[in-house]
């Protein structure tokens, strides 16, 4: 009868609903497609300049970033890091594998490179809750 009917409707609108939050997490949830091994929930956002996962919940894994950077000419490298708890290492090294910043804290500086090169960021989440986010401009 019509009550069997209104069953399978509200089943469905169920399993519609259940799949529109199925989208959601998966478009928070870093490292569920792709080759970077992070697990937990962040909004990831990136561009050329700059890296942040925010609203980290439970993060953990690695994500590296490369910064292209002109010839001398100075940049500003900015890094800030707000934890609730967890840890956050942030690594940057230039071309030759020289350490340029290794830290666990916001920080602040200029670097200058001789020639075009690249640097390499690298930023290691143990069960990290907070906000990252690198900038180099």
């Amino acid at each position: 009868g019509d009550e069997y009917m209104g069953t399978i409707i509200a089943l469905l609108m169920l399993a519609a609903g259940l799949f529109v939050i199925g989208l959601v997490a998966y478009k928070t949830a870093v490292g569920m497609g792709g080759s970077t091994a992070l697990r937990g929930v962040a909004v990831k956002k990136e561009n050329k300049g700059s890296i942040s996962f925010k609203e980290c919940r439970n993060l953990t894994g690695e994500k590296s970033k490369v910064f292209m950077i002109e010839a001398n000419k100075k940049v500003k490298v900015l890094l800030n890091v707000e934890g609730e708890k967890g840890e956050v290492l942030v690594t940057i090294k230039d071309k030759s594998g020289n350490l340029i910043l290794n830290d666990r804290k916001s920080e602040e500086f200029e670097y200058t490179a001789d020639v075009k090169t690249r640097i390499n960021a690298s930023i290691k989440f143990t069960n990290f809750y907070g906000q990252v986010e690198l900038d180099v401009i």
